[in-house]
């Protein structure tokens, strides 16, 4: 497969040529590794010069030779596709290098056909197209793990619709309890999301109805735990405390009100002894005896005179 570029006029001036990407098809991989050849200098009908393409494991372009097989241009990444080293006369004229992916001029995004990657930053500019179902990080480049996992769409990690690790069920039963029951629904639901956004964005084979059976089967195992949160009253509201502790919660906690309200301590008790009466009847508080005038002290009468 050959495309070319136009820069001027209708005359092109690059052409490349595809070939299978690291799917063994044409855009299983969304062309991940998948570059063959660059030619440039298009007169009379035919190219004159012609680069080959060299990638790594992870379909990063590393060489270009050209037809003599002398190195026209080199690159070295770091694992989130910064670039660390270049050398050659094509270094900065070829535009696809990292996961084979076209890089802007200013040479800090790559476009992966539905988002841009901002290498220096480690993220996506974009928000995920599927929302929280495909992570609570809506900007996370593949989990933080560039080496073992890759997203040639910038849609999902591994290039395909969204599922659990190996051993990680999702099918909810009766002996599930409540925390189990709500994580699997979340998973089943980000699993929807996923299978919902490849199906509406790309084509036959990767999606236009090819998870339809599979969105289905998700959707009734997602009713079942819902139907099992409902029978088991997962979401009943916690029961209210008590009159009195909630009395006792509002308490401030400054050194000044906790001193106003050791003088209403007494009211508190009152109200926890009297919950059981009636509202209408409110308990009456007397207030204390006076305390009984001091005795004074006893005038010793005057000695007798002696003559």
């Amino acid at each position: 497969m050959v495309w070319y570029s136009w820069y001027s006029s209708t005359v092109p001036t690059v052409g490349y040529t595809r070939g299978n990407d690291s799917s063994g098809t044409l855009e299983g991989a969304g062309g991940i590794g998948g570059l063959l050849a660059r030619s440039h200098g298009y007169a009379g009908g035919s190219w004159s010069t012609h680069s080959y393409y060299h990638a790594d494991g992870g379909g990063n372009v590393t060489y270009l030779i050209n037809s003599s097989q002398a190195m026209v241009a080199s690159y070295r990444y770091d694992p989130y596709g910064r670039l660390l080293a270049s050398s050659g006369g094509l270094a900065g004229a070829n535009v696809y290098r990292f996961s084979s992916k076209e890089v802007t001029a200013n040479g800090n995004l790559y476009y992966y056909c539905h988002r841009f990657y901002d290498l220096n930053l480690q993220r996506w500019l974009n928000r995920d197209p599927s929302g929280e179902f495909g992570g609570l990080n809506l900007y996370g480049y593949i989990g933080n793990n560039p080496i073992n996992e890759f997203d040639p769409y910038g849609l999902a990690t591994g290039g395909g619709a969204y599922h659990p690790p190996d051993g990680v069920g999702v099918g909810c039963n009766r002996f599930d309890s409540c925390s189990q029951i709500s994580g699997k629904s979340f998973l089943l639901m980000r699993m929807i999301g996923s299978h919902l956004g490849w199906e509406m964005s790309m084509p036959w084979p990767r999606g236009g109805g090819r998870h339809t059976k599979e969105i289905v089967d998700l959707w009734n195992a997602l009713m079942k735990c819902m139907t099992l949160s409902e029978l088991k009253q997962c979401n009943k509201p916690p029961p209210k405390p008590p009159v009195w502790c909630r009395i006792v919660e509002r308490v401030p906690g400054t050194p000044e009100q906790l001193e106003a309200a050791g003088k209403v301590s007494s009211v508190i008790g009152v109200a926890i002894l009297t919950r059981g009466r009636s509202r209408a009847t409110p308990p009456v508080v007397r207030p204390p005896a006076p305390s009984p005038a001091p005795t004074p002290w006893p005038v010793p009468a005057p000695a007798p005179v002696v003559p």
